[in-house]
Protein backbone atom coordinates (compact mmCIF):
# COMPACT_ATOMS: atom_id res chain seq x y z
CA UNK A 1 0.00 0.00 0.00
CA UNK A 2 1.36 3.12 -0.82
CA UNK A 3 2.20 5.79 1.72
CA UNK A 4 -0.63 8.31 0.65
CA UNK A 5 -3.13 5.50 0.98
CA UNK A 6 -1.94 4.80 4.64
CA UNK A 7 -2.33 8.83 5.09
CA UNK A 8 -5.76 8.80 3.70
CA UNK A 9 -6.89 5.97 5.34
CA UNK A 10 -5.67 6.86 8.70
CA UNK A 11 -7.47 10.40 8.18
CA UNK A 12 -10.59 9.30 7.02
CA UNK A 13 -11.10 6.68 10.14
CA UNK A 14 -9.89 9.86 12.28
CA UNK A 15 -12.98 11.69 10.58
CA UNK A 16 -15.46 8.66 10.67
CA UNK A 17 -14.56 8.68 14.32
CA UNK A 18 -15.06 12.40 15.55
CA UNK A 19 -17.13 13.31 12.86
CA UNK A 20 -19.44 16.47 13.95
CA UNK A 21 -21.81 18.05 11.39
CA UNK A 22 -22.15 21.17 13.20
CA UNK A 23 -18.33 22.11 12.37
CA UNK A 24 -18.14 23.36 8.36
CA UNK A 25 -14.26 22.68 8.30
CA UNK A 26 -14.54 18.93 9.07
CA UNK A 27 -16.94 19.19 6.62
CA UNK A 28 -14.84 21.02 4.29
CA UNK A 29 -11.80 18.73 5.17
CA UNK A 30 -14.49 15.46 4.47
CA UNK A 31 -15.24 16.90 0.98
CA UNK A 32 -11.84 17.66 0.23
CA UNK A 33 -10.26 14.45 1.47
CA UNK A 34 -12.44 12.60 -0.73
CA UNK A 35 -12.61 14.53 -3.66
CA UNK A 36 -15.63 14.18 -5.98
CA UNK A 37 -17.34 11.05 -7.25
CA UNK A 38 -16.91 9.42 -11.38
CA UNK A 39 -19.40 11.66 -13.60
CA UNK A 40 -20.64 8.33 -14.83
CA UNK A 41 -23.36 6.29 -13.32
CA UNK A 42 -22.61 2.75 -13.66
CA UNK A 43 -25.62 0.58 -15.10
CA UNK A 44 -27.54 -1.38 -12.94
CA UNK A 45 -26.27 -5.02 -12.73
CA UNK A 46 -28.11 -7.50 -14.07
CA UNK A 47 -29.22 -10.62 -11.66
CA UNK A 48 -31.84 -12.51 -11.29
CA UNK A 49 -34.43 -11.95 -8.79
CA UNK A 50 -35.11 -15.24 -6.98
CA UNK A 51 -38.40 -13.58 -5.47
CA UNK A 52 -39.92 -12.21 -8.47
CA UNK A 53 -38.63 -15.51 -10.26
CA UNK A 54 -41.11 -17.37 -7.96
CA UNK A 55 -43.45 -14.62 -8.18
CA UNK A 56 -43.41 -13.75 -4.27
CA UNK A 57 -44.94 -10.43 -3.06
CA UNK A 58 -42.01 -9.31 -1.05
CA UNK A 59 -39.78 -9.07 -3.84
CA UNK A 60 -40.98 -5.36 -3.56
CA UNK A 61 -40.11 -4.77 -0.11
CA UNK A 62 -37.78 -2.56 1.10
CA UNK A 63 -35.47 -5.34 3.41
CA UNK A 64 -34.28 -8.11 1.08
CA UNK A 65 -34.40 -11.27 3.14
CA UNK A 66 -31.06 -12.00 1.48
CA UNK A 67 -28.25 -9.63 2.37
CA UNK A 68 -24.92 -8.28 0.52
CA UNK A 69 -21.87 -10.33 2.21
CA UNK A 70 -19.89 -8.53 4.22
CA UNK A 71 -16.81 -10.46 2.15
CA UNK A 72 -17.80 -8.81 -0.95
CA UNK A 73 -18.16 -5.18 -0.16
CA UNK A 74 -15.04 -5.09 2.00
CA UNK A 75 -12.57 -4.67 -0.91
CA UNK A 76 -14.85 -1.72 -1.13
CA UNK A 77 -13.46 0.52 1.61
CA UNK A 78 -12.24 3.99 0.57
CA UNK A 79 -12.70 3.23 -2.85
CA UNK A 80 -15.85 4.98 -4.92
CA UNK A 81 -18.52 2.51 -4.86
CA UNK A 82 -21.66 2.97 -6.49
CA UNK A 83 -24.63 1.41 -4.12
CA UNK A 84 -28.11 0.53 -5.37
CA UNK A 85 -30.81 0.26 -2.31
CA UNK A 86 -33.49 -2.32 -2.18
CA UNK A 87 -35.89 0.69 -2.25
CA UNK A 88 -34.58 2.00 -5.36
CA UNK A 89 -32.69 4.75 -4.22
CA UNK A 90 -28.80 4.65 -5.60
CA UNK A 91 -25.99 7.00 -5.00
CA UNK A 92 -21.92 7.28 -4.54
CA UNK A 93 -20.50 6.36 -1.88
CA UNK A 94 -17.09 5.90 0.21
CA UNK A 95 -17.59 3.11 2.50
CA UNK A 96 -15.02 3.54 5.99
CA UNK A 97 -16.60 0.54 7.77
CA UNK A 98 -17.93 -2.59 6.73
CA UNK A 99 -19.22 -4.77 9.90
CA UNK A 100 -21.07 -8.44 9.61
CA UNK A 101 -24.57 -6.96 9.24
CA UNK A 102 -23.49 -3.03 8.30
CA UNK A 103 -21.60 -0.61 5.97
CA UNK A 104 -21.04 3.59 6.82
CA UNK A 105 -18.85 5.99 5.38
CA UNK A 106 -20.11 9.18 2.99
CA UNK A 107 -22.33 9.44 0.33
CA UNK A 108 -22.88 12.34 -2.45
CA UNK A 109 -26.10 13.85 -2.51
CA UNK A 110 -24.42 15.80 -5.41
CA UNK A 111 -22.81 18.94 -4.09
CA UNK A 112 -21.04 17.38 -0.55
CA UNK A 113 -20.40 14.22 1.21
CA UNK A 114 -22.23 13.40 4.16
CA UNK A 115 -22.28 10.48 6.66
CA UNK A 116 -24.30 7.58 6.20
CA UNK A 117 -25.09 3.89 7.43
CA UNK A 118 -26.86 1.38 6.50
CA UNK A 119 -27.97 -2.35 7.03
CA UNK A 120 -26.04 -5.05 4.66
CA UNK A 121 -29.65 -6.20 3.97
CA UNK A 122 -31.16 -2.69 2.57
CA UNK A 123 -28.23 -3.28 0.03
CA UNK A 124 -29.40 -4.60 -4.08
CA UNK A 125 -26.60 -4.35 -5.88
CA UNK A 126 -22.83 -2.23 -6.12
CA UNK A 127 -20.20 -1.58 -7.75
CA UNK A 128 -16.55 -0.36 -6.87
CA UNK A 129 -14.63 1.88 -9.09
Amino acid sequence: MAIEDKILEKGLKLINVKLDYGNEILDALVNTTIGYPPNDIPEVPVKENEYEALGNAESNSELSPMAIDPGAIRPCKYMYVYIWLTNGTSFWAWLTYVGKKSVSGFKWTGDKWVYFGTDLRRIDSFICE
